[in-house]
Order: C-alpha cells, then sequence, then structure tokens
C-alpha cells in the first residue's frame, strides 16, 4: 500500500508529473527499487510488495478468458474474484487506497474541493501552491474509505449474526471493489487518452522527429476540439457514466456472490449485503457527481 500511496501522491501532487525528464528520473528510480528489493527479499517481493503488479494481478481476474493448470477457461467476468482467496486486511486496504487514490484523482479538481481548501477556482495558482492539501486531501479520504468500508461490512455480518467473521469477510468483500475501481479509471483518464494518445500516435509515426511517416498518417495535429462541441462531451460523458455504473453493478453481483460462497444461503448472503448494496450505490453516485462537476 506505501509504493500505490507514494506514487499516487507523485501523480496527483507533484507539479509536473508529465514531464518527460522528471517521469524518467522516477520511473528509473522505481526501477532501480524495485531490482534492489528483489535482489534483497526474493521474486516474492513481485508479488507482495511491487504495487503495479499486484493491481494488475487483481484486474486479471476480470477476464472472461483465462489459462490454469488444466487449460483455458470461459466464465463470467469476475468470476474468479468470488473462488478467490481472500487479500487479507493488508490487501483489503490496498485495494482501497487504489480505488480511493482513482476517486480522489478526480475530486481535487473540482471547484467544490478548491473551494474547500481556499482556492478561488477561477485563479488556481498551480499545483505547487496546494501539495500539502492535496497530500493531506488524499490521505483522509483514503483513510475515509477504509473506515466507511470496514463498517459497511461489519454492520451487515451484524445483520446475520456473524460479526466475528469480519477480517474474512473484509479480506473477501474488498475483491468487490476491482470492478468498481477499473471503472473509475476508465472514466477518469478516458480524457486524458483521447488527447495524450493523439501524441503518442504523432510519437509512433515519426518518433525521431524527422519527418517520416512509418504509420502513413501524414502530419498528426493534436487537437481537443471535440472538448467544445456539446455532441461529443455528451457521448464522453455518457462513456465514463456507463463506465462508473458497469463497474458498480458488476460489483454488486460479485459481493452477493462473495457473501453467499461465505454464509451458504441466498437469504443471509443478500441480507448481509444491504449496507454493502447501500454503500456502493452512493459511491455510484459521488463518481457520477464528480464527473459532472465543474472543474479548475
Amino acid at each position: 500500500m506505501v509504493v500505490w500511496m507514494l506514487f499516487a501522491a507523485f501523480l496527483l501532487a507533484d507539479p509536473a508529473p508529465d514531464d518527460p525528464a522528471r517521469l524518467a528520473r522516477v520511473v528509473g528510480g522505481y526501477w532501480l527499487a524495485t531490482m534492489a528489493a528483489v535482489v534483497l527479499f526474493g521474486p516474492g517481493w513481485l508479488m507482495r510488495g511491487e504495487a503495479l503488479g499486484i493491481w494488475l494481478g487483481h484486474l486479471a481476474r476480470l477476464a472472461p478468458l483465462w489459462r490454469d493448470a488444466g487449460g483455458w477457461r470461459l466464465g463470467l467476468p469476475g468470476a474468479r474474484l468470488v473462488g478467490a482467496r481472500g487479500v487479507g486486511r493488508a490487501g483489503a486496504v490496498f485495494l482501497m487506497a487504489v480505488l480511493g487514490a482513482g476517486s480522489f484523482d478526480g475530486l481535487n479538481e473540482t471547484f467544490w474541493w478548491l473551494a474547500l481548501i481556499g482556492v478561488n477556482p477561477l485563479e488556481f495558482p498551480g499545483r505547487s501552491a496546494v501539495i500539502g492539501e492535496t497530500l493531506a486531501g488524499l490521505g483522509l479520504f483514503c483513510a475515509g474509505l477504509v473506515a466507511v468500508f470496514a463498517a459497511t461490512v461489519m454492520a451487515g455480518l451484524a445483520l446475520v449474526g456473524a460479526r466475528a467473521r469480519f477480517a474474512e469477510a473484509f479480506g473477501r468483500l474488498a475483491l468487490s471493489l476491482v470492478p468498481i475501481a477499473l471503472g473509475y479509471h476508465l472514466a477518469h483518464y478516458l480524457t486524458v487518452l483521447l488527447v495524450n494518445g493523439q501524441y503518442l500516435l504523432a510519437m509512433l509515426n515519426d518518433p525521431l522527429a524527422r519527418g517520416a511517416d512509418l504509420l502513413g498518417l501524414g502530419h498528426v495535429h493534436v487537437t481537443t476540439s471535440f472538448f467544445n462541441r456539446l455532441e461529443t462531451v455528451r457521448l464522453i460523458w455518457l462513456a465514463q457514466g456507463g463506465a462508473i455504473v458497469l463497474g458498480h453493478v458488476l460489483a454488486v453481483l460479485v459481493a452477493h456472490a462473495i457473501a453467499r460462497d461465505m454464509l451458504g444461503d441466498d437469504r443471509r448472503a443478500a441480507l448481509s449485503q444491504l449496507p454493502v448494496a447501500v454503500f456502493m450505490t452512493a459511491y455510484t453516485w459521488l463518481g457520477l457527481w464528480i464527473l459532472a462537476a465543474p472543474t479548475a
């Protein structure tokens, strides 16, 4: 979790995280630190301490097609989250940090957040002026998310008289947050992809900036004009909202399947998931509000 939070802090609070020289130094330092950890702790570090690899491993469990010792398997998206062993408390907190960082990445750009920290959004002074507030907000948001989700799980277990199974439920139900986190990342970074993807195409077409046309695209003119047209903005927003809603729907199904696997029958599972369903519904509204809120 610490590695992920450092990654999120750099992305959200650094004045210029996408500056090529700065980014190259950070990536190089991360590579060296990871290699040093592998030398010291062995390959197990990649499964327990390398945050990006751990997160991608969780995402892989959403795939409808996978391979195991018996060959290729086909199933519903998220099916492997249901049968997976719980991630434990540390793993659960990590998944909430992933979700929290993605959500706060959108929240900290809203007029509401800037007003909360005393900044006029129409005269935004730049990232360097709000580094402390951004880091504090990131930490508090993630900590609050952990507390609320833990209380939600405990409330659900209390409804079925299974409070003693909190550690197991917390570790397993946290896996149901993976589809939500994926939905948030797709929604939040869609606009980044639409713009920076054009720069990527231009670079691939002429990697040495010598006038090459390797992909036959001619001169790639990067444009953001689609952000100024109502039709395309509506389409982008609907795609973002759809990603969030679909992520939450899948999360509710996964959470219920996990609860049924734990508790043994549909009635107790459904009852235990009432607080979780309320939590996920509220988080859906939060995500849609962040998408719709004015940003600086």
